[in-house]
């Protein structure tokens, strides 16, 4: 819902399952039906391949894209989550 903190949750695993550890995790958020700019979020790393990232609130109700990078070493993912936020 707009006016109540959302959490997103990104487990990471590698090709046979096993969860990766201590990557780093960069995300934002943006609005797709309208350029509202792009809201940064920070995930933390919270133990067996799960990161964790809280948002307080969204601008807007409507279509939003997470999209989140994460690298290790030299190894890097990119993916792109479709969020509706609700009145």
């Amino acid at each position: 819902r707009m006016v109540r903190s959302a959490t997103f949750v990104v487990h990471i695993a590698d090709s046979v399952g096993k969860p990766v550890e201590n990557a780093q995790l960069t995300g934002s958020l943006n609005m797709t039906l309208m350029d509202m700019g792009k809201t940064a979020v920070k995930f933390d790393f919270k133990g067996n391949g799960d990161y964790q990232a809280t948002v307080p609130s969204f601008d807007m109700s409507g279509p939003w894209e997470l999209t989140v990078d994460a690298s290790q070493g030299t190894l890097r993912a990119h993916m792109v989550f479709q969020v509706t936020v609700f009145d």
